[in-house]
């Protein structure tokens, strides 16, 4: 059964989400406990800046258990004691392939139609395979789905507008500041999604600009293409009081910029406002300098309205990619429909096979003549083909693998003694 625990920016806040952002290494560890309470056959993890799901290939239909055995051990790993009810959601069979291809397609995403989303699908697979934690049906099931984000992203206008997390960002600092041609900005890392936000932010302004990077090299590298000053993380208390707007995207595990630094940086600004927009995972920004006056923090639930405001032109695409997802699943569906038959079919073989042994030697001994190889080749001819016949029959009478009751009741019936 294909299962899917997930929590995302739909089901939960970003305070509730944090806590449960997974590192690569993170990965093969949560894989191994899980692994070792339910029947594993394939899992892939993908953790992102707004979701961590857990997609597992599993032997098994107890929805309930498998539920409350991988949410558990997802919270035993993260050191989750309690959490809300309702911010994990829970799908099986199809309406979990069906999720899995509209995030890779970039319908479920924050950001309708970003970019970003289906590499990160695609890293969280490549990653999966790497520690040989996927299947058969798991790697053909995220082969799938990248491929149904692929045709999404080039058949339709879905990428109009908004197109990632980086954009969305740079829109809402347009709307809280309206004119940024005098806002000095810091940004904290030197990435692809920041690279993304200057991209949009400097297209009608030049505003001053300080980047802050662990690797200064890289934040000079950013400071090439958009005019400004590179500096290391440790200079960032340094500079902090300079900056109107401070945006943060890395991938750090701690507070970069805690609420002590704030708290000092709005003492020197003599009553004029800072406003921080943080966009990692998990937040790189104190979110409790939103208690400190004069100081404003937004994170990325405050980024859903500036995406619905912007986002509407791709919205009318949705449907034509929902058309895409159809057609793409249902062949999915179809290749696992016709898997369900390969037990059966492996049936069908040894029984014939049996037989045809158990004839031949019975005809020879009772012909008294020692072993023909034209015989037992043409004995071998006649099985091979009565199964062919018989495979033909099981695939019409299960409609490829799709009526299990009829699978079930052929399999019970292969395995009478004959």
């Amino acid at each position: 059964m294909i299962a899917l625990l997930g929590i995302s920016h739909r089901s939960a806040s970003q305070e509730e989400r944090e806590p449960f952002v997974l590192k690569d290494y993170d990965i093969p560890a949560l894989a191994g406990r899980i692994s070792s309470k339910v029947d594993l056959n394939g899992i892939v993890v993908l953790s992102t800046c707004n979701r961590t799901e857990i997609y597992l290939n599993i032997s098994g239909e107890d929805e309930n258990g498998i539920y409350g055995t991988v949410s558990g051990e997802l919270k035993r790993y993260c050191n989750v004691a309690e959490q809300k009810n309702g911010i994990f959601y829970f799908y099986t069979g199809k309406d979990a392939v069906h999720h899995l291809f509209k995030v890779a397609s970039g319908i479920d995403s924050l950001v309708l139609g970003e970019d970003q989303i289906i590499g990160q699908v695609r890293e969280a697979f490549h990653l999966a395979q790497k520690n040989r934690l996927t299947g058969c049906i798991i790697s053909r099931l995220f082969t799938k789905a990248i491929e149904a984000g692929k045709r999404v992203r080039s058949e339709t206008d879905i990428r109009k507008g908004v197109s990632s997390i980086g954009h969305a960002s740079a829109n809402l600092c347009k709307n809280i500041f309206r004119d940024l041609s005098s806002v000095t900005i810091m940004v904290i890392g030197a990435g692809k999604t920041m690279d993304l936000f200057l991209q949009r932010i400097t297209k009608k302004s030049s505003p001053g600009l300080i980047v802050a990077n662990r690797t200064l090299q890289n934040a000079e590298k950013l400071c090439a293409t958009y005019p400004g000053k590179a500096i290391g993380l440790n200079l960032i208390d340094q500079f902090l009081p300079q900056c109107d707007l401070v945006v943060a995207a890395t991938s750090c595990e701690n507070h970069i910029v805690t609420f002590d630094m704030v708290k000092n940086s709005l003492g020197k600004r003599k009553g004029k406002k800072q406003v921080f927009v943080d966009i990692s995972a998990p937040s790189n920004i104190d979110q409790e300098v939103k208690n400190i006056e004069g100081a404003e923090y937004f994170g990325f639930d405050k980024l859903k309205k500036v995406n619905c405001i912007n986002s509407e032109q791709s919205k009318d695409s949705v449907n034509d990619a929902l058309a895409i997802i159809s057609e793409v699943e249902n062949e999915f569906c179809e290749w696992l429909n016709i898997q369900s038959l390969a037990p059966t079919i492996h049936l069908i073989k040894n029984e014939v096979k049996r037989i045809q042994k158990k004839e031949l030697e019975s005809f020879v001994k009772s012909r008294k003549i020692g072993k023909n190889e034209l015989i037992e080749q043409y004995s071998k001819h006649l099985s091979e083909k009565y199964a062919k016949n018989l495979i033909k029959r099981l695939k019409e009478l299960t409609s490829n693998g799709k009526n299990r009751d009829h699978i079930e009741a052929i399999n019970n019936f292969l395995r009478q003694d004959g």
